[in-house]
C-alpha cells in the first residue's frame, strides 16, 4: 500500500481542490430523453465515492436510478460501514433510487444474508430480481450465492432464462440490460479465471437480441470486451484501489443516456475531474 509519504505534494493538491470545489461544478444538460448511472466496488474508499455521489446529484437531467454492482462496502455484515456508506451516498440517494448487485464483500453467510436484505431492502429469499423502466428492462443477477459463488447456478438460471424469454416476447420492450458483480468474461486482473459457467450464461444471452449490454464490476477498472454481438462493460471504478496493467485504470462512474426518437443509447465515463474517458453508442 503506498504510504502518505511518497505521494507528490502536487498530487494531494489536486486531489484537494477537486473535492473542496465540488459544490461549484456544474454538469450541463444534454438533450437525452433519460439516463441512469452504474458504478461498482466501492468498499471503503469513501472519498472517491463521496465526490462521485456529489457529481451524479448534479447532472442534469436528474438520472432515473443508480445502480451498484457490487462489493458495495468492505464487510457486509458490518452494521457500521453500511452507515459510513449511507452517509456517503446522500447527495445520490436525496436525488434516485439506488439499486444493488450482491459481490464478495457482501459477503454470504447467513448473518451477512440478513444484513444485506435490511440495509438494500431486498427480500432475503433471493438477492436477483428486476424491474422496467420506460422501454427497458434491467436485470440483477447474484453472482455469490452460497455454494455456487462466481456462477449463476440452477435455480437462478432457470429464472433468468424464464425473464429474457418473458421480455423478448413484449413488443413494448426495446431493451434489456443485465447487471451483476463477477465478470463473465474478465478480461483484466482476473482474465483467467472466467465465470464457472461462463459459456453457459453467454450462449443465453446469444438467443435474446433485446440485451445490449451486460455490466459487471469485481474488476476494479473500465473495460468494454464485446464476443458474439454481446457487449460485457466491467465498471468497477467506485473507489477500490484499482488494478493496473490492463489498460482502464481509473477512477469513474457509468451514465447511460437514451435518446429515443433516434433509437440511441449512449454510454459515457465520468471521472475524477468530470472528464468523460469513454464515449460510445450500443
Amino acid at each position: 500500500m503506498m504510504s502518505f509519504q511518497k505521494i507528490p505534494f502536487i498530487t494531494i493538491l489536486g486531489f484537494l481542490l477537486i473535492f473542496a470545489c465540488a459544490d461549484e461544478i456544474q454538469i450541463h444538460p444534454e438533450e437525452e430523453d433519460w439516463s441512469f448511472v452504474a458504478f461498482g466496488d466501492v468498499r471503503n474508499g469513501y472519498g472517491i465515492y463521496a465526490h462521485f455521489a456529489s457529481t451524479i446529484s448534479k447532472l442534469e437531467p436528474t438520472p432515473k436510478f443508480a445502480i451498484c454492482l457490487g462489493d458495495i462496502v468492505l464487510r457486509g455484515g458490518n452494521e457500521a460501514v453500511w452507515e459510513n456508506f449511507w452517509r456517503r451516498s446522500k447527495p445520490l440517494t436525496d436525488k434516485m433510487p439506488l439499486y444493488f448487485a450482491r459481490g464478495n464483500h457482501e459477503e454470504n453467510d447467513e448473518a451477512s444474508n440478513l444484513v444485506f436484505s435490511e440495509q438494500t431492502g431486498i427480500l432475503p429469499d433471493r438477492f436477483y430480481y428486476s424491474f422496467s423502466w420506460s422501454s427497458s428492462f434491467f436485470i440483477i443477477l447474484d453472482s455469490f450465492i452460497k455454494g455456487e459463488e462466481n456462477s449463476i447456478g440452477t435455480r437462478q438460471f432457470k429464472w433468468l432464462n424464464t425473464q429474457l424469454d418473458s421480455v423478448s416476447a413484449l413488443s413494448q420492450i426495446m431493451n434489456v440490460f443485465v447487471f451483476l458483480h463477477h465478470p463473465v468474461f474478465p478480461q483484466g486482473k482476473y482474465r483467467n479465471t472466467n465465470m464457472n459457467n461462463a459459456e453457459e450464461v453467454h450462449n443465453l444471452f446469444k438467443l435474446h437480441p433485446k440485451i445490449k449490454a451486460v455490466i459487471v464490476g469485481h474488476d476494479h477498472l473500465f473495460n468494454k470486451y464485446i464476443k458474439d454481438d454481446i457487449t460485457y462493460i466491467t465498471s468497477g471504478g467506485g473507489g477500490s484501489p484499482l488494478h493496473h496493467g490492463s489498460g482502464g485504470n481509473y477512477y469513474h462512474f457509468l451514465k447511460i443516456s437514451f435518446y429515443e426518437k433516434d433509437n440511441r443509447i449512449n454510454v459515457k465515463t465520468f471521472g475524477l475531474f468530470n472528464e468523460i474517458n469513454e464515449d460510445f453508442d450500443l
